[in-house]
């Protein structure tokens, strides 16, 4: 058992009497203690020094403290004290080699002895502590100084890299902490790796520090980034407080527990991020993926204090976040092809020289029509940097301006877009001083005098009509000295009037060569019309034409126009996907259903919004109507191949939300990629010339839906709701001219959208509601189930109310909180807005219904489903039936007037934003006879009138003993 000497005890070393004062550490092969001895002039005072004292723990014994204060060794200790002194003199030896050369970085070693049966050192005290001592008081450490701690440890590491050395022990116990500076005190496992003849080596294994390759005693995998494996353990225990557990680091377990790190809350995202990463890099289990020495990762902890410094904002954290997002974007469509860029005065610029002049600092608008390149290029460019952090270069950060749509007029859209890459929170700790240090940024140039930073910001064209402030940013951007600029337009236009000292550049057309090369790969001869080449030197078009081009042979006409090739694509595209899914009905159902209805259907929105966006919340309401209308009637009955196909297609998926996260997530954005997430919760079309081609196949369905509607109307020939019906009549009239009077702004405009939209939501879940006892009805109106003679046919509409039950149980709406409620109100009273009334009261029909469906199921289920019903007679089973259908007409009645008098009163778009989705509610059906068949006076009396029958229509359910909940008794 090792016993340190204790405090008082005398130690003579070459005739000079030393004093231990205290332990101040201890590894596995010596003790270190704090002592002093007396000046020999000046008697009575102290000189303080560090002994290190030659005491190797043995597993077996037979070392331990003689009654004299010596070491002895006996049997099995003899053999371990033999080696540990071969390495103390290894140790000595390089100790004193390090001093000689760099004395300012080495420990001290004023002498070593030969006494009382082992061997000493006397060090210089040079003040300060251990690290061990440090982390015992401490605990953890904040991280800008643990990464100061860590770069002090490395430039005492580098010394010995630097002379072919490695450490070997590098742990807390060893390192001692002076002002400004860290020592490495222990040399007993120092490496030589210019003498492989130091003959049998013994490794000092410390288990959370020792790397993969010490442990396992691996002497060939011996290299600088074996101690950089310790230095990574001794920056986890600094932050986390701990050593790494056994197996921890070889795991991967330490890595979920470092973003709750207590030193890591607060610092910005992007020093926080590096930190991690120099974990990881440093604790890798293979030495090859670690740091190659103490100054390559050196070099990282100083980016990681570059970081904290500059509040989060350096061009190494903007390169590693570009990069990343770079990272998850989707492979482009084909491959990079260059076109030459043709400059105002006739110069042709190669890309090359164009990335020279941005180096530079140069402001380029770069034109060109759709689908002809520029947003390939601009990937082109950002990949081309994104492969390795250079810091003699500028970091190029792609920043599409999509975004700009959903905040037009908002100042800083591009600062606040360099932030949020990097993860502030706008207005959340840290941004103002993170935007401080952008601005430094920008105005501080790059080597040689270039920019430090070369901004490829894409698509102007696409940022919205109010971009006032977006080209104003623009401009005053384009003066800053540490900044390149290149942005993406259609056409030069806007230098007229914006973009000052830009100078504009255009994208050429493809060569006939270029052509014939892509072509010539796929077998395909150069195309001899003249209109279908020139569409072809268009890249997006020559890939989408590569892409859906028939085998030869079959005879394909050949596409004239960009919107036949888009539609040519598309259809193929299709096909190829249905093929991927042969085998499952359910799966093709659900491709055709997405390819052919979803997608135009969102193209379709974004027309009608006039944004190539659409935010989440919008494809989840698109997702809730088609989870309607696919369980419902009308739609199979326009479009066939879905009748009743609901249940293949909805296999596994239990709701609305389910199958919005299934059609938009899973299928046409990962699968597909026809959808891309242009930023969190944004969605946008993989190209924007696929919209007009995929809008105009959302009218052909809707024209076709309508079409079935409309003469299932005029078969039914019911007549009342001119509701809905106002586009062409009197309402419209109304709505127009009380537009005209009010002209509301943006942000009201706004507030209109989503009351409409939420209209909408909770009139569908309505409308489903009625549909789904409608169909149970005319399932109980079967002579099976009424003649109450067939065990098979009760059971069947057992199952089916089963069925409905939980179809609707999946469905929610959106309804207007109370906020835009209080906001529609001073509209209303101001502007002269519709009723807000009116519209609280249509939105809460569902929540009034669904009581009273479960009411009317469970009714039905008990009376008829049940062999021993009272209801025991065809008339008794028939009457309760048709009391019960019409009660549901003269509710969808009411409804429907009330609908009527709303629509009346509103504007023309928010007419058509309504109608729209009413196409869909199979609840309308049978209630609409032309638009403007009831004049907006006569709603009112006729709302009145409706109300009357539907409450006669209740009195007569409640004879039938079915009493309907809440507000309905």
């Amino acid at each position: 058992m090792r016993t340190a000497l204790q405090p008082g005890s005398r130690l003579l070393l070459g005739g000079v009497e030393y004093t231990i004062e205290a332990v101040e550490g201890s590894g596995s092969s010596a003790v270190v203690y704090r002592a002093a001895y007396e000046d020999a002039l000046n008697r009575g005072a102290l000189h303080r020094v560090l002994i290190k004292e030659l005491f190797p723990l043995s597993a077996q014994g037979g070392i331990e403290r003689a009654p004299d204060g010596g070491v002895v060794c006996t049997g099995p200790g003899l053999a371990v004290m033999e080696e540990a002194k071969r390495r103390f003199l290894m140790g000595n030896q390089v100790n004193l080699e390090l001093l000689a050369g760099r004395p300012e970085a080495t420990a001290g070693n004023l002498n070593s002895f030969d006494a009382r049966g082992t061997y000493y050192s006397v060090l210089s005290l040079h003040g300060g502590e251990s690290l061990l001592r440090a982390l015992d008081s401490r605990g953890r450490f904040p991280l800008r100084e643990a990464a100061g701690v860590m770069l002090r440890l490395l430039g005492a590491l580098a010394v010995f890299h630097r002379r072919g050395l490695l450490h070997l022990d590098v742990s807390p116990d060893n390192i001692l902490l002076l002002p400004g500076q860290a020592l490495l005190i222990d040399f007993n496992s120092v490496w030589d790796t210019r003498r492989p003849d130091w003959g049998d080596f013994c490794f000092s294994c410390k288990p959370g520090y020792s790397a993969p390759e010490v442990l396992l005693g691996d002497e060939a995998a011996l290299c600088p980034a074996t101690d950089i494996y310790s230095c990574g353990a001794v920056f986890f225990h600094l932050l986390s407080g701990r050593r790494l557990r056994e197996g921890e680091a070889a795991s991967g377990g330490f890595r979920r527990g470092l973003a709750g790190l207590p030193c890591l809350a607060g610092v910005p995202q992007s020093a926080a991020s590096k930190a991690a990463e120099i974990l990881l890099r440093a604790l890798h289990a293979l030495p090859r993926r670690r740091y190659a020495d103490a100054q390559a990762m050196a070099e990282e902890l100083g980016e990681l204090l570059a970081r904290l410094d500059g509040f989060g904002v350096s061009p190494s954290a903007l390169w590693e976040a570009g990069a990343a997002r770079l990272r998850r974007e989707r492979a482009p469509q084909g491959e990079y092809l260059d076109q030459p860029l043709a400059a105002a005065d006739g110069e042709t610029l190669p890309r090359p020289e164009l990335e020279r002049r941005l180096d530079g600092g140069g402001r380029f608008l770069l034109t060109g029509p759709g689908g002809m390149g520029k947003s390939r290029l601009l990937l082109e460019l950002a990949a081309r940097r994104a492969s390795a952090f250079r810091p003699g270069e500028p970091v190029y950060i792609l920043l599409p301006l999509r975004g700009y749509q959903t905040c037009p007029g908002e100042a800083d859209y591009i600062r606040r877009s360099l932030l949020r890459l990097l993860r502030f929170a706008p207005g959340g700790p840290g941004w103002e001083d993170a935007l401080h240090a952008l601005e430094a940024l920008f105005d501080s140039p790059g080597p040689g005098g270039g920019a430090r930073l070369v901004l490829l910001l894409d698509g102007l064209n696409e940022a919205g009509p109010r971009r006032e402030k977006l080209l104003a940013e623009l401009e005053e951007l384009g003066s800053r000295p540490g900044l390149g600029l290149l942005v993406t337009e259609r056409s030069s236009a806007v230098l007229e009037y914006a973009l000052g000292g830009f100078e504009p550049l255009a994208l050429s057309p493809l060569s006939e060569a270029q052509l014939e090369i892509q072509l010539g790969r796929r077998g395909l001869p150069l195309p001899a019309e003249e209109g279908l080449r020139r569409l072809l030197a268009t890249p997006m078009l020559l890939f989408l034409y590569l892409d859906a081009a028939q085998a030869p042979g079959e005879g394909a006409p050949a596409p004239e126009t960009q919107e036949a090739l888009v539609a040519l694509y598309l259809e193929q595209f299709c096909r190829r996907a249905l093929r991927e899914d042969s085998g499952s009905q359910g799966a093709q159902l659900c491709t055709a259903y997405l390819l052919r209805h979803f997608l135009p259907d969102a193209a379709a929105l974004m027309r009608r919004l006039d944004r190539s966006l659409l935010q989440a919340q919008e494809l989840l309401r698109l997702a809730e109507r088609s989870w309607r209308e696919l369980h419902g009637r009308s739609f199979g009955e326009a479009f066939p191949e879905f009748m009743g196909k609901s249940r293949l297609m909805f296999e596994g998926i239990g709701s609305a939300a389910e199958w919005y996260d299934f059609a938009v997530g899973e299928r046409l954005t990962e699968r597909f990629g026809l959808l891309r997430e242009a930023a969190p919760g944004q969605y946008a079309l993989l190209h924007d010339n696929f919209l007009d081609v995929l809008a105009g196949q959302a009218d052909e369905n809707r024209r076709r839906l309508s079409a079935r509607r409309g003469a299932k109307l005029r078969r039914g020939g019911a007549a009342l709701l001119a509701a809905l019906l106002l586009l062409g009549g009197a309402g419209a009239a109304l709505g127009a001219r009380l537009h005209a009077r009010t002209g509301y702004t943006e942000s009201e405009e706004g507030l209109i959208y989503d009351a409409v939209a939420a209209l909408n939501s909770c009139l569908g879940l309505w409308s489903s509601q009625v549909s789904a006892q409608r169909q149970l009805l005319e399932r109980a109106s079967v002579s099976d189930v009424l003649d109450n003679e067939d065990a098979a046919a009760r059971e069947a509409l057992a199952g089916m109310i089963a069925q409905q039950r939980s179809f609707l149980a999946s469905l929610y709406a959106a309804e207007p909180d109370a906020e835009l409620y209080e906001a529609l109100a001073e509209l209303e009273a101001g502007k002269g807005l519709f009723s807000t009334e009116l519209l609280a009261e249509l939105c809460g029909r569902w929540a009034l219904m669904e009581p009273a469906a479960e009411a009317g199921m469970a009714r039905l289920e008990a009376v008829l489903c049940e062999e021993d019903s009272a209801y025991d007679s065809r008339d008794k089973r028939e009457r309760l039936v048709s009391d019960y259908a019409g009660w549901l007409e003269a509710e969808t009645r009411y409804v429907s007037y009330l609908l009527a008098e709303l629509l009346s009163q509103m504007a023309p778009e928010q007419q058509e934003q309504a109608l729209e989705a009413m196409t869909y509610m199979e609840a309308f059906e049978g209630f609409y006879d032309g638009a403007g068949s009831v004049s907006p006076e006569r709603l009112p009396a006729g709302a009145e009138q409706a109300l009357e029958a539907l409450k006669e229509s209740r009195r007569q359910l409640s004879a039938q003993g079915l009493s309907l909940p809440g507000e309905w008794e």
